[in-house]
């Protein structure tokens, strides 16, 4: 997707997220330690304020519908997981 591409070279990214609705689409990038850290903050008060704060400090650019009406939104919140990579560690003790 050539779209894709020009946003990882302009933003220098290694991944793009893409969000898909109808005819919309928006492409956001992997929040960083301190954007998540902001964002739990504000979710033990607004559950949904996390989603709202990923969505922002991820957004490249897009269909401003897909943050902004709650049919989209709601369904990107179920999925907002899908932005934060964990990978498998394990911890031993000696």
């Amino acid at each position: 997707m050539a779209e894709v591409a020009r946003l990882k070279k302009k933003h220098q990214l290694k991944e793009v997220f893409v969000i898909q609705a109808d005819d919309l689409i928006c492409y956001l990038k992997r929040p960083s330690r301190n954007q998540m850290k902001y964002a739990m903050s504000v979710s033990q008060n607004d559950p949904l304020g996390m989603t709202e704060k990923i969505l922002e400090a991820g957004w490249l650019e897009g269909d401003e519908e897909l943050r902004t009406e709650d049919k989209y939104f709601y369904d990107i919140s179920r999925q907002i997981d899908s932005l934060i990579e964990t990978a498998t560690v394990e911890i031993k003790k000696y």
